[in-house]
C-alpha cells in the first residue's frame, strides 16, 4: 500500500495532506475487505 501511494505520490504533485487523507481512507477500506472476507468465511 505504501509503495503504491510512493509512486502514485511521484507522478502527482500531492502535499503530505492529501497523502494521509489517500491513505487513511484506503487503510479503511482495505479493514472493511478483511472483515467481510472473514465474515464470511465460515
Amino acid at each position: 500500500m505504501e509503495q503504491l501511494l510512493g509512486q502514485l505520490q511521484n507522478k502527482i504533485v500531492m502535499s503530505r495532506e492529501e497523502v494521509n487523507t489517500i491513505n487513511n481512507y484506503l487503510n479503511s477500506k482495505v479493514s472493511l475487505i478483511r472483515d467481510l472476507a472473514e465474515g464470511n468465511s465460515f
